[in-house]
């Protein structure tokens, strides 16, 4: 087999960040699906891949076969492993942890099974191996282990690993010894699934292996701690690690240091502190740490005038602790960072927590450095509350666009009657409108504003806005815009004002267009999820033709659309 990893053929292409809910017309809008095509028509079914599994005892089956199974049933495969929950998601399907277990319980089963598993045609023992994973089936794990080991097929060997992982086997020691000779610590696919194994296992196995002359041993033993209970053995070692190891190992030692919270570091990581390499986790323990004398050494170490070095606000920020984060937003509204200081709000769980929502709203109201405010705009998206809201609203007035963008941005999906009656005249501005106010004005149905539009559309504007207008009459269209949703369809190479226009002929209830919008469906590519879109256009157009497109998607193998069509032919 040519690629240890599967290929996961589908491309998204995205208009905006989305996620995509089952019905949402708007986010089947932002997404087009394309990519590989199965040939196969039982492709990404259960059925599917019975068929193939019991046909695959033919002494031919071959490579090819084996990278088949892999593209036409990704989704069936070890789910969990690498991006399949995303390319379920943008599918319409759930991602269930085994979901070949039904499998086991076939007639064929147990024969075919234990033939592939004891193959010599190594592409029917990698074909078992991922099955024995996908079926939860750990009845064979003493020969998964062997082959582990011994398994001359490389590939095979890889598989028959990760399928010991996946299954949560027990034998911790060698899969860790598994690990250490086959996983590539720079590109991380295994090792996720070997630290959700039982985490006393995995304590004892890194005391066995923390002293080993494998440098990978080493650093996958305290690592694999960082997941475990910290307990006097526990800190023992790792702070041993971070006395002897040479300064290249050390960063994954104090790595332990700061997922488990230790403290009384100062001593420990003075020698780390001078190395570049291992200052910014070294900063990043002391800002964890639970010690006074800890904070107080990192407090000591910025500069009394001027700003802030990165190193140590990144640590602030990356703590655990409620204090340094708080501690964190003071500095940057204290005005004491870099103009291009970037952070990232991505898995900051603190930072977007009740515990420290009043200090952000703070931050945002007197930081003048807008890029630090756009940036925590996006961190005020799922709050609710009245205060949180009214301060987005005031920010739509701000003197910067990007500013009023993200204000807006993160305005969607909340109930604000001030909103609705501030979008009418915050649209009518030139000076103060973004296309995000669109997206709000159609969310909460604000009605009469076509002929703003309609002079954008005049003004020859850019995509964005384009989009933005023609999704605004799309929403509230009239009788004359149905000529510009032909022409549109008919004319527009984009993608997605296509989209755009179906949905307002669909709104105009067109039974004219019918024709025109089943020929736009058939420019897409051949992916059901790309319907969406034009499936709810036509179940509000209604008629014989409308039902016969619709009821061709009545066997999809995407679940929101079998449940769209489900729903569209029950209200006929």
């Amino acid at each position: 087999m040519g690629k240890q990893v599967r290929i996961f053929c589908v491309t998204l292409l995205l208009l905006v960040t989305s996620s995509v809910c089952a019905f949402a017309q708007s986010d089947s809008q932002r997404v087009q699906v394309s990519g590989y095509e199965s040939k196969n028509p039982q492709s990404e079914t259960y059925n599917g891949f019975v068929e193939v599994f019991r046909n695959a005892q033919r002494e031919t089956f071959s490579e090819k076969d084996l990278n088949d199974v892999f593209s036409d049933f990704s989704n069936l495969i070890m789910t969990g492993v690498d991006t399949t929950q995303l390319v379920n998601a943008m599918q319409g399907r759930e991602t269930s942890y085994f979901p070949l277990k039904k499998l086991r319980k076939e007639s064929f089963y147990p024969s075919l099974i234990t033939r592939y598993i004891n193959s010599t045609n190594q592409y029917q023992r990698v074909l078992s191996y991922i099955t024995l994973a996908s079926a939860g089936d750990s009845s064979y794990n003493s020969q998964l282990l062997k082959a582990a080991k011994s398994e001359s097929f490389k590939s095979g060997k890889y598989w028959a690993g990760l399928a010991l992982l996946y299954l949560r086997d027990t034998h911790t020691s060698e899969l860790f010894d598994f690990l250490v000779e086959n996983e590539e610590f720079g590109d991380a696919h295994m090792a996720p699934f070997y630290l959700r194994l039982d985490k006393g296992a995995l304590q004892t196995t890194a005391y066995e292996k923390i002293t080993s002359s494998k440098s990978k041993a080493r650093i996958l033993a305290v690592q694999s701690l960082s997941v475990t209970d910290l307990n006097p053995k526990t800190e023992h070692v790792v702070r041993e690690a971070v006395r002897s190891w040479e300064p290249s190992m050390r960063g994954y030692a104090i790595y332990t240091v700061v997922a488990l919270s230790m403290g009384n570091l100062k001593e420990l990581l003075l020698p780390s502190l001078k190395f570049k390499d291992t200052r910014a986790i070294s900063l990043k323990a002391l800002a964890n740490s639970p010690t006074s004398s800890d904070q107080e050494y990192l407090e000591s170490l910025i500069p009394p005038n001027g700003e802030v070095p990165e190193d140590i606000l990144d640590a602030y920020l990356e703590s655990n602790r409620e204090a340094s984060v708080k501690r964190w937003l003071k500095l940057l509204r204290e005005r004491r960072v870099s103009p291009n200081y970037y952070f990232s709000l991505y898995d900051k769980k603190l930072l977007l927590s009740d515990d420290v929502l009043d200090e952000l709203r703070k931050t945002i109201r007197e930081t003048k450095n807008r890029e630090i405010v756009n940036n925590f705009l996006r961190a005020l998206e799922d709050r609710k509350d009245e205060e949180s809201n009214n301060l987005l609203i005031q920010l739509l007035t701000d003197p910067d666009s990007t500013t009023r963008y993200w204000a807006a941005f993160s305005l969607k999906g909340k109930s604000s009657a001030l909103l609705v009656e501030k979008l009418p005249v915050l649209i009518r501005n030139p000076g103060l409108r973004s296309v995000a106010l669109t997206e709000l004005a159609i969310e909460h149905k604000v009605n009469g504003l076509q002929d703003v539009y309609d002079k954008i559309l005049q003004s020859d504007p850019g995509q964005d806005w384009y989009r933005s207008s023609l999704n605004y009459l799309a929403a509230f269209p009239r009788k004359k815009d149905g000529d510009l949703f032909k022409l549109t369809l008919q004319s527009s190479k984009d993608v997605f004002v296509r989209r755009l226009a179906v949905t307002g002929l669909g709104n105009l209830r067109d039974v004219s267009s019918v024709a025109l919008i089943v020929g736009a469906l058939k420019k897409e590519p051949s992916f059901d999820q790309n319907a969406i879109t034009y499936l709810i256009a036509l179940g509000k157009i209604k008629g014989d033709k409308a039902k016969l497109v619709i009821e061709s998607y009545r066997n999809s193998k995407n679940d929101s659309v079998r449940d769209l069509v489900s729903t569209l032919l029950s209200k006929w």
